[in-house]
């Protein structure tokens, strides 16, 4: 399982799952975010097949 959040210094939640997915394609992943932005959960749901997101 993979866990990250979508807002970090260097890289986007969004960057680290899809790498994730990409080495590991069964991973499951969970994306955090502490803010309300509808456009990255959607396209984080559907590009990323997320698992879970937890705003």
């Amino acid at each position: 399982m993979v866990v990250a959040d979508q807002l970090m210094h260097d890289v986007t939640g969004s960057e680290v799952l899809t790498a994730a997915r990409e080495l590991f394609p069964a991973v499951r992943t969970e994306l955090l975010t502490a803010y309300a932005d509808t456009d990255v959960d959607i396209g984080a749901i559907n590009d990323l097949h997320l698992d879970d997101d937890i705003p």
